[in-house]
């Protein structure tokens, strides 16, 4: 099988192991494969066939640095379905639903306050807005938005080799079961786009990761750089209260 042959191969979705879990969150059921799918599609894991491709001999070094980059994606997304299998439950069990519980306060207390890339520093800053209660989602997702916007922030100020601040202000609107969670960092801002000046949304970048899990879970995102300096990305999800 050629390398362009085995692109058109879909690899097999982790996420198999997964899919007869779900979770209820006000009265609608999200399927988990439904709701974090975004993961896999973010590493792009379906790209390559690794056990059959053929690689030419001029683009073996290349492929693996590429394979490298590949096998740490599948170990970070194996590591997500891993704490997502550990927590869930059948829902309607003994005809009763069963919600994943989330304390958004332990998340906050778990993540560090200094991150480092190649020499730049990240400090990180939470504020809560009013209180925000336990919410009816598995943590994992509250993970991996934290992660991403720490990564992003991080990432925007290695480039430029500078330290940088990333504030992140949540609130929860008991009214529309919804949690915000907006991210504004001292750094460079977002890449501009020739021609619109927008920062880009293509697909597997961060941005791309974000909306996708917001969307799927009856929110939004929304982002721009601040004309003082700095990037601001607003996440917002439908989070039932916890029981």
């Amino acid at each position: 099988m050629t390398v362009e042959e085995s692109k058109k191969t879909p690899h097999p979705s982790f996420w198999d192991s997964v899919s007869s879990y779900a979770l209820v969150v006000g009265g609608m059921v999200h399927d988990l494969r439904n709701a974090l799918d975004p993961i896999s599609g973010y590493t792009g894991l379906w790209e390559m066939d690794i056990s059959t491709m053929d690689i030419p001999e001029e683009d073996r070094r290349e492929y693996l640095h590429n394979a490298a980059e590949v096998f740490r994606a599948i170990k970070q997304c194996a590591a997500i379905a891993d704490s997502l299998l550990a927590i869930s439950r059948p829902f309607y069990k003994d005809d009763s639903d069963l919600v994943l519980h989330t304390n958004i306060g332990q998340v906050l207390a778990d993540t560090p306050r200094s991150h480092f890339r190649e020499g730049t520093k990240l400090a990180v800053r939470f504020r809560v807005r009013g209180s925000i209660p336990v919410l009816a989602l598995p943590r994992p997702i509250f993970d991996v938005i934290i992660r991403e916007l720490v990564r992003n922030s991080l990432e925007a100020a290695r480039r430029v080799g500078r330290d940088a601040t990333l504030s992140l202000s949540l609130s929860y609107f008991h009214e529309d079961c919804l949690l915000k969670i907006v991210a504004k960092d001292t750094g460079p801002g977002f890449p501009k786009e020739p021609g619109d000046g927008t920062p880009s949304e293509q697909p597997g970048t961060g941005l791309f990761f974000l909306r996708e899990i917001a969307n799927r879970l009856g929110g939004w995102l929304a982002w721009k750089n601040d004309p003082r300096g700095g990037a601001r990305i607003e996440v917002a999800l439908v989070a039932g209260e916890g029981t």
